[in-house]
């Protein structure tokens, strides 16, 4: 997998030839949670964050991805993004340069 900044993946979109219709961050809520862990206690471990988690955990986590969906698309960052784009419509924009 790769990880791209919010401007490198709507450069990259945009030079497939596609229109950029949504750009979101998802997970604002556990950002501050991600860094601390990402920084600082699996620094130097390698390996995969999926693993069983305890209910009492589970129940708080789920809770904060709650908060991001009241929250939706006016967080200004997150753990992750999502973006959605349509393939351009070139008979659009040679309709709209006349």
């Amino acid at each position: 997998f790769r990880r791209y900044k919010k401007k490198q993946l709507e450069d990259l979109v945009r030079k497939s030839g596609l229109d950029i219709d949504k750009f979101q961050y998802l997970y604002f809520s556990l950002f501050l949670i991600a860094l601390i862990n990402r920084k600082f206690i699996n620094r130097y471990r390698i390996r995969s964050q999926l693993k069983n988690v305890n209910k009492i955990l589970n129940t708080f986590l789920f809770f904060l991805c709650k908060i991001d969906h009241v929250l939706k698309s006016h967080t200004p960052f997150g753990v992750s993004c999502i973006l959605i784009a349509k393939k351009t419509n070139d008979k659009n924009k040679i309709d709209s340069d006349n």
